[in-house]
């Protein structure tokens, strides 16, 4: 994972070169940049919602999935899907506005939302044991664009599989790699380009 600690260095850096903007990416990246940097705009990138991140007051583009897409391709390929399941990193703005994004297209689609909150990406493997209990097991995972729990998306496969859970995830890569059943999300590519 990256440490956080070093964003106040790497701001300060790329300040002391005064640049003409500033791009940054990443929530946490973002909201450091909007309360340190003076006098140099920023633009964001990547980030879910920028609204529930406090950066109105910024310009960028966003990487913000439409959730009744996702779970409408969800219900195509497993029809009696009923539950979902989501890990969400609790210190992230994006992560909490994905389970929010999230709670609204379940409730349209006519599935239970199982979201399961995650403090350290090292908690992954025992916080997927959750969605195979009995009371709350998920007909799929989805993995979003969580910046602690997307890396550790080779964890959450490999849990899964042994569990007989399909994933899609939010980058294609993960399809073509084997890794995930589907992948339903953001082109990168037009984020940046945008």
């Amino acid at each position: 994972g990256f440490d956080s600690s070093l964003i106040p260095q790497m701001i300060t850096q790329l300040k002391n070169k005064h640049p003409k903007a500033m791009v940054v990416m990443t929530t946490p990246i973002a909201q450091f940049a909007k309360g340190s940097v003076k006098n140099i705009p920023l633009v964001y990138s990547v980030i879910t919602d920028p609204i529930e991140a406090g950066l109105s007051s910024m310009i960028g583009s966003s990487d913000k999935q439409d959730m009744n897409l996702l779970l409408g391709f969800a219900k195509q390929l497993i029809p009696q899907a009923k539950k979902v399941g989501l890990l969400y990193a609790t210190a992230e703005a994006n992560d909490r506005a994905l389970v929010n994004m999230m709670k609204q297209a379940a409730l349209k689609a006519g599935l239970e939302l199982v979201a399961v909150p995650v403090d350290s990406a090292r908690e992954v493997p025992l916080r997927m044991e959750y969605f195979n209990q009995a009371e709350h097991k998920v007909d799929f995972i989805y993995v979003g664009t969580s910046g602690p729990i997307q890396p550790t998306l080779p964890v959450i496969a490999s849990k899964a599989k042994k569990m007989g859970i399909p994933v899609f995830n939010v980058d294609s890569e993960a399809v073509k790699s084997g890794l995930v059943l589907a992948s339903f999300g953001v082109n990168y590519e037009q984020v940046g380009a945008n």
